[in-house]
């Protein structure tokens, strides 16, 4: 049976008998580098400004890199 789980998203509170225990982190495409002490789900798109994506991580991944427009990632 397959289930939802629930994520720490900024300041989000859950009912007192919800436990999340995994974070949700940022890791879009314009970050090189990410420190991570603690369970996490990774999100990766941020489409609500303008971003340029990391050479040294996207150059291996075309449909990646040419999903955006002017600069606004549209994955």
């Amino acid at each position: 049976m397959c289930g939802l789980i629930p994520i720490i998203y900024r300041n989000m509170n859950y009912p007192s008998h919800i436990k999340a225990t995994i974070h949700e982190i940022s890791g879009n495409f314009h970050k090189e580098k990410l420190t991570i002490k603690y369970p996490y789900s990774l999100h990766t798109e941020c489409s609500y400004g303008k971003r340029i994506f990391c050479k040294n991580i996207v150059d291996k991944f075309n449909h990646i890199k040419d999903a955006q427009k002017d600069n606004v990632p549209q994955l």
